[in-house]
C-alpha cells in the first residue's frame, strides 16, 4: 500500500468517464486501487476491477522464525467482509505455509469491517471504517474467537492492533483500545492458552503510557512497539524511554518485541541497505528487545531497504545480510553492549561452542578499534563473507558495516 506502481491523474466532469491505468508490480502478492480526492466533494466509481497476470508469492530462500502478517490481506476487513460471512482462504495459505517450514506466525487483529465500523466515514486503504473500532464489542468477540478456533495451536502471537496512536489505523480513544484489548485476551486464553497476546503496536512512548495507565498491562504477555529509524541506532534512546514507562507502570518485567520497524528506503544503495538491516537487528536486542521483525520482505519502498531484487526473486545484500546475522547470532548469548562517545559499537557474545566473540560497528564514518589483548582475537568476518586471520592485530578499522570477531578463549 506504500508504493504506486501505476498512477493517473483524471479531471472529473458531470459525464461518466471510463478509466483505466496499468503498472507492473513486483514482490508483492496483492495490489489495491486507491482513488485520492484532491479536494471534498462527492463522485461515483462504477465497475471498478482490478485484473492482470499473478505469481505466487515466494517465500524468503533464507531461514525465517517468525511471520508477522500484517498488509497481507488478513485483517479484520478483508477476513470478514460481510458480517458472518468469513474468507479465511489467504490466512490458511499462509499459514500452511509457514507450517511447512516450522515458522511461529504473528497475525495483527483489526481494522474493522464497514458493517462493524463505528464510524463508517473513517476511511483508510484497509476500507471504509476500518481505523475505528467496532460500534458492537460484540461484533470483535465473535471475530476473534471464530480466528483462535480455527487457528488454535497454528497461530502463535497475536498482535491486539496495528500502531494504535496513527489516524490511519486508529481513529478510537486509548480507553476503547483497552476494552478491545481485554476482551480478545480473555478469548485468546479460553480457547488456546498457548498462544501469546501481544499489546497494540504503537510507535509512541506517550500513547504506551496511557494504555498502561489505563490498565491495558494486565492484558496481554508481550508489549509491542514499532521504531523506525535511519540510521538504526536512534531507536536506542527511544527504547530507553519505553523501558523507563514499562518499569512505571509495573510492566518493566513483561518482554518487549520490536515487531515492525526498518531503516533506509527503495533508493538506498544495496551495500547500505545490508548494514542498516543488520545494525537494525543489533540495535533492537542491544535495546532489549527479545524479538525483532524487519518491515518488510521484498523490494525496498518508501519505508525499508530492499531484501530483493524488484520481481522478488533474488536476494539482494541485505538479503543475503539476514541470513548472515543469523549465522552470527543463532544460539548466543548477548552479554553485554556498548557504544564509545565516538559512535563505536561492541556486542559482546557468548559463542555456542562456548568462546567469546563480538559484533563492532560506527555509527558515524570509519573509527579505529583498539584490541584487547585479553580478547584473544583469531579471525574476522563481515557481512559479506569475507574473513581474515586476527592473529597479531592490535587495531582494526571499522566502519557501519558489522563485523564479528571471534575468539579462541572461553
Amino acid at each position: 500500500p506504500y508504493t504506486d506502481y501505476a498512477a493517473r491523474d483524471v479531471v472529473l466532469t458531470g459525464e461518466w468517464q471510463s478509466v483505466s491505468v496499468s503498472g507492473r508490480v513486483t514482490g508483492s502478492r496483492a495490489a489495491l486501487i486507491m482513488v485520492r480526492a484532491s479536494s471534498p466533494g462527492v463522485f461515483w466509481l462504477d465497475d471498478v476491477a482490478l485484473s492482470g497476470g499473478s505469481e505466487a508469492w515466494r517465500w524468503p530462500t533464507v531461514p525465517v522464525g517468525t511471520l508477522r502478517l500484517w498488509d497481507a490481506g488478513t485483517t479484520w476487513s478483508a477476513l470478514e467482509p460481510v458480517k458472518g460471512q468469513f474468507d479465511f482462504g489467504l490466512l490458511d495459505q499462509y499459514v500452511r505455509e509457514a507450517e511447512q517450514r516450522r515458522v511461529q506466525v504473528t497475525l495483527t487483529l483489526g481494522q474493522s469491517p464497514t458493517w462493524a465500523s463505528a464510524r463508517p466515514g473513517d476511511v483508510s486503504y484497509n476500507g471504509a471504517g476500518a481505523p475505528a473500532e467496532p460500534a458492537n464489542i460484540q461484533d470483535w468477540r465473535d471475530y476473534v474467537t471464530a480466528v483462535v478456533r480455527r487457528y488454535r495451536g497454528r497461530i502463535h502471537h497475536y498482535e491486539v492492533w496495528n500502531e494504535p496512536n496513527d489516524p490511519t489505523f486508529y481513529s478510537g480513544s486509548v480507553s476503547r483500545m483497552v476494552e478491545l484489548t481485554r476482551e480478545a485476551f480473555g478469548i485468546i486464553r479460553a480457547n488456546d492458552p498457548a498462544a501469546r497476546v501481544l499489546s497494540p503496536a504503537p510507535y509512541s512512548v506517550g500513547w504506551m503510557d496511557e494504555f498502561l495507565a489505563l490498565g491495558g498491562g494486565r492484558f496481554v504477555d508481550v508489549i509491542a512497539y514499532h521504531h523506525y529509524a535511519t540510521p538504526p541506532e536512534g531507536l536506542f534512546a527511544t527504547f530507553a524511554n519505553l523501558r523507563q514507562v514499562l518499569r512505571a507502570r509495573g510492566a518493566g518485567m513483561k518482554p518487549v518485541w520490536h515487531t515492525e520497524a526498518a531503516a533506509g528506503n527503495a533508493a538506498t544503495p544495496l551495500s547500505t541497505g545490508a548494514t542498516f538491516l543488520a545494525r537494525m537487528y543489533f540495535t533492537s536486542f542491544a535495546a532489549g528487545a527479545s524479538r525483532f521483525n524487519w518491515y518488510a520482505w521484498g523490494p525496498g519502498s518508501a519505508f525499508f531497504a530492499a531484501t530483493t531484487t524488484p520481481d522478488g526473486l533474488d536476494l539482494v545484500p541485505a538479503g543475503r545480510a539476514f541470513g548472515v546475522i543469523q549465522e552470527w547470532l543463532a544460539g548466543t548469548r548477548i552479554l553485554s553492549v556498548t557504544r564509545q562517545p565516538s559512535g563505536l559499537w561492541t556486542m559482546h557474545l557468548r559463542m555456542t561452542d562456548g568462546t567469546r566473540g563480538w559484533i563492532v560497528w560506527s555509527e558515524i564514518g570509519m573509527r579505529v578499534l583498539l584490541v584487547p589483548a585479553d580478547w584473544g582475537a583469531r579471525s574476522r568476518t563481515d557481512l559479506f563473507g569475507a574473513s581474515a586471520s586476527m592473529t597479531g592485530v592490535t587495531a582494526l578499522f571499522v566502519s557501519g558495516s558489522p563485523q564479528l570477531i571471534r575468539s579462541t578463549l572461553p
